[in-house]
C-alpha cells in the first residue's frame, strides 16, 4: 500500500498481488478503492494486474469500477488488463478538408 502512495503515475509495466493464503486482516487495503485508484494510475497503458488469492471475486467489482478491462476470474486468480489510452476526435488535417468541401458546395450533404 505504501508503495502505491509514493510511486508516480505509469511507473509500472505490470503488477501482481499474491495474498493467497494471507489473513483476511493483512489483506484489508485490497478493500480499499483508493488503493485501486492509486495502483491503476501507477501503471502504464496496456499494463496487465494478476492477483492471486482466495476470494478473487471480491476485488472484481473494484478492478472494473477503477477502469480495468477484460477482467477474467479464476478460482484463486483475477487478471485484468488496463486499457490504452487514445485521444479522441478528428486530426486537425481532417476537419481542414472537410471545412473546405462544405464551404465549396454547402448544399451537397443534402442531396446525398
Amino acid at each position: 500500500m505504501q508503495l502505491v502512495h509514493i510511486s508516480k503515475p505509469k511507473t509500472f509495466k505490470a503488477c501482481e498481488i499474491d495474498v493467497e493464503g494471507i489473513e483476511l486482516e493483512a489483506t484489508d487495503f485490497l478493500l480499499d478503492k483508493d488503493f485501486w485508484r492509486l495502483l491503476y494510475s501507477s501503471l502504464t497503458d496496456d499494463a496487465m494486474l494478476a492477483v492471486l488469492m482466495d476470494d478473487p471475486t471480491k476485488v472484481e467489482q473494484f478492478l472494473k469500477m477503477t477502469g480495468f478491462k477484460d477482467v477474467m476470474t479464476t478460482e484463486s486468480r483475477i487478471v485484468a488488463k488496463k486499457p490504452i489510452f487514445k485521444a479522441g476526435g478528428t486530426s486537425i488535417r481532417n476537419r481542414v478538408k472537410k471545412d473546405e468541401e462544405e464551404k465549396e458546395n454547402p448544399w451537397g450533404a443534402l442531396s446525398e
